[in-house]
């Protein structure tokens, strides 16, 4: 049901809705848990984050974690941040001129001070593999429940994948509860339905980093 064979088209070029804002960082660490504190910190500046599915921010990456998709260790523990360690957003094109707003500001996260520099925009690519870390998974946590929900959610935007792999499950603490969400790759998108997926994502929680897909490599 979710891997239907068909030939391989690879997808190149980069998707003209959204782009990606690079702020350099400056700061100590911050817990490996720290998406909901970021999101509260950014929301301050940019109040309207929280209602414009269209805007994601990434987790923070530290000095050990290369590119930043390979995390270990407790909620607790601290991500130590370095000089290559940046803030990264995603949003609509026409929401970057007030997103800028955050150069020169000093972010508070769980009691870390996290000095926001200049910022560089780089383009969203294209590609018929995404992956997303975090998906909030709403009730289903379950696997075959949660490919449902993803294949439905696709079905809402309009966008196939002749394959679906669920992956590893994790959660995101909020002053609200904890929100379980799970990793996922789809594969076999048309460039039309990529450019879709890397604008609006798959389900809720974009400000703090679910739904947000970038290219992967190829599953087969």
């Amino acid at each position: 049901m979710y891997w239907q064979e068909d030939d391989d088209q690879n997808q190149t070029g980069t998707s003209d809705k959204v782009q990606e804002l690079v702020f350099a960082l400056k700061g100590q660490a911050v817990p490996v848990d720290h998406a909901h504190a970021l999101a509260d910190a950014i929301t301050q500046i940019l109040p309207w984050i929280s209602e414009e599915r269209r805007f994601g921010v990434y987790s923070l990456a530290g000095m050990e974690e290369g590119n930043g998709w390979a995390r270990g260790g407790g909620a607790d523990e601290m991500i130590y941040l370095s000089r290559r360690s940046k803030l990264i957003l995603r949003l609509p094109n026409e929401r970057a001129d007030e997103t800028l707003a955050l150069s020169g500001q000093t972010l508070q996260v769980h009691g870390q001070p996290l000095v926001i520099g200049e910022a560089r925009s780089r383009s969203v690519n294209i590609a018929s593999t995404l992956y997303a870390r975090f998906v909030h998974t709403l009730d289903h946590v379950e696997e075959e429940a949660f490919l449902h929900y993803i294949q439905s959610e696709l079905k809402v935007l309009g966008v196939r994948a002749k394959k679906m792999l669920c992956g590893k499950a994790r959660h995101i603490r909020t002053d609200n509860g904890v929100i379980h969400t799970r990793s996922v790759m789809l594969d076999g998108i048309s460039s039309e339905d990529a450019m879709r997926l890397l604008e609006y994502g798959v389900g809720p929680g974009r400000h703090l980093g679910c739904g947000l897909f970038v290219g992967h490599k190829s599953i087969d």
